[in-house]
């Protein structure tokens, strides 16, 4: 079993950073998926989870992506990448704005689809979204800086093919 932090759209928020970081080390999170909208730098990012997991940090992956409000803050970090949470679930991770995922997720399916993903994990949006389409499992963590909601992250757990997806709330 496999069980991940998944967030998006911190937008400097770092505090409610560190309490989902703290939150998901008590879960026992192998890693951290950010899909964009940081607005700090990646050193920043890094510091922080050092704090929090110390030693530990060394075993947790950090998987990232640059959005529309990351500039040079995350100079060197892509638009998109595609990994694997396990040897059966392939995870596309995007922050969406490249993919209009304000309007639809049709371009985000068809490049999901291509790319062999059974997961997309995309952010730009500021809601909650865990739903399937054309065998894709779309999710959209919410905004850890909030929005339209509370602010929000989700405890990914994938076992096997099965993938389970708990969203939390910081109040």
């Amino acid at each position: 079993m496999n069980r991940f932090l998944v967030c998006s759209d911190i937008h400097r928020r770092i505090e409610n950073f560190r309490y989902a970081l703290t939150e998901g080390k008590m879960e026992g999170i192998e890693g951290v998926i950010i899909a964009g909208d940081v607005e700090v730098d990646y050193s920043v990012i890094r510091d922080l989870m050092s704090e929090v997991f110390g030693e530990e940090v060394i075993g947790v992956k950090l998987y990232i992506v640059k959005g529309n409000c990351d500039g040079s803050n995350l100079a060197g970090v892509d638009d998109m990448i595609t990994f694997n949470l396990n040897e059966k679930v392939t995870c596309l991770l995007t922050h969406g704005h490249k993919y209009q995922v304000k309007y639809d997720l049709d371009t985000l399916e068809y490049v999901s689809s291509y790319r062999k993903a059974k997961v997309a994990i995309y952010g730009h949006t500021h809601m909650y979204d865990n739903h399937v389409s054309g065998g894709v499992r779309f999710i959209n963590p919410g905004a850890l800086c909030g929005g339209f909601d509370k602010p929000s992250y989700i405890i990914l757990t994938v076992d096997g093919s099965h993938v389970d997806v708990l969203k939390r709330v910081i109040n």
